[in-house]
């Protein structure tokens, strides 16, 4: 018995370091709740006047720094950092092939922009509106509001924070944006496109996913066997800081044009940070290899981690994410915000 005790009370302690260390939450499965096909994109109206509904945000973009600063009171902010990079790297010396004018801020400021190119488009997104370029420049479609290409879908705000991405390996697009139609309360949720063809003007197989908290922040990457995204998690309501989340979606059924892909969701704890998920934009690894998902800690122990998101698609359940690396760095502070900076003239 005294044997069979010490055994389980060392499982005990080497799941508590596991915790300790990643700091996740158990794996949250869930489904799309919406699935439609759009209308070719190239038929529907242009959008020559938008409207811009800036009622949640107050037409700022809120982009705070860590607010979990290691020098609150700014005592070491001005120091040398030793490992400060004083000289710039090597120089390539290119030309511009082409250069053009693209679409505008539309109100909002900072202008969120994005955008990527395929073999034959650039798809530009600048806060609410996007519009599609072929590769001399000519404009094909736009500016649109970034919600026209989810027209239709119940719950569908146009509330900013897109992402554009050309996924290589399937000759295929992605389009992203978050809906907040009961801002500051849920649900909230996370519109996904995927279009049909390589073709961006064509049509798109449209997904909402939902979230109890408001997922902000939404970064995409492609990976193999999925989609992933990081978001920053605020509480329905109150507004208040709950930390990072980490998403998987189900990349190959969402290309075959499924109705109900599957969504894996590991919450992070509220003392991180700012993760990315790894992109590929060439051959892909072994099936087998999991999505690495980066951050930062700063302060004592300060480290580049590496964590392995391995979903788990036949039972999503048993997905995992856990430490694989950690890379050692110089200790640094992050700002609180940006009060810290002095400006001329004032005190």
């Amino acid at each position: 018995m005294k044997k069979l005790f010490l055994v389980f009370l060392g499982m005990i302690i080497s799941f508590g370091n596991l915790i300790a260390q990643d700091g996740a939450s158990q794996p949250i499965v869930s489904k799309a709740v919406y699935f439609d096909i759009s209308p070719p994109l190239r038929d529907m109206v242009q959008d020559t006047n938008a409207v811009v509904d800036m009622s949640w945000k107050d037409g700022v973009v809120k982009n705070p720094t860590n607010v979990y600063s290691n020098d609150p009171d700014g005592t070491n902010l001005f120091l040398e950092d030793p490992v400060r990079q004083s000289f710039n790297g090597e120089s390539i010396n290119d030309t511009t092939i082409l250069n053009f004018l693209g679409i505008g801020m539309a109100g909002y400021y900072p202008p969120d922009t994005d955008g990527d190119v395929g073999p034959d488009h650039y798809f530009q997104v600048v806060n609410v509106r996007f519009a599609i370029y072929n590769k001399n420049g000519v404009k094909l479609v736009g500016p649109l509001l970034n919600s026209t290409i989810f027209a239709g879908l119940p719950n569908n705000h146009n509330d900013g924070d897109a992402v554009v991405l050309y996924d290589e390996n399937a000759d295929r697009w992605l389009f992203s944006q978050f809906s907040l139609p009961n801002y500051p309360y849920g649900p909230f949720y996370e519109n996904v496109a995927i279009s049909q063809t390589s073709d961006p003007t064509g049509s798109w197989y449209r997904y909402q996913f939902a979230f109890n908290d408001m997922p902000d922040y939404p970064k995409v990457s492609v990976w193999g066997d999925g989609y992933y995204m990081t978001i920053r998690r605020f509480a329905s309501g109150s507004g208040n800081w709950l930390g990072p989340a980490v998403v998987a979606m189900d990349r190959t059924k969402m290309l075959a044009g499924s109705p109900a892909p599957t969504m894996i969701t590991f919450n992070l704890p509220s003392s991180s940070e700012g993760p990315l998920s790894a992109d590929c934009d060439s051959d892909f690894p072994p099936d087998t290899t999991p999505c690495p998902v980066c951050y930062l800690v700063s302060g004592t122990g300060a480290s580049i981690r590496i964590n392995d998101f391995h979903a788990d698609w036949v039972t999503p359940a048993n997905s995992t994410f856990h430490i694989s690396y950690t890379i050692p760095i110089s200790p640094f502070s992050t700002f609180g915000n940006g009060n810290y900076i002095h400006q001329q003239g004032t005190s």
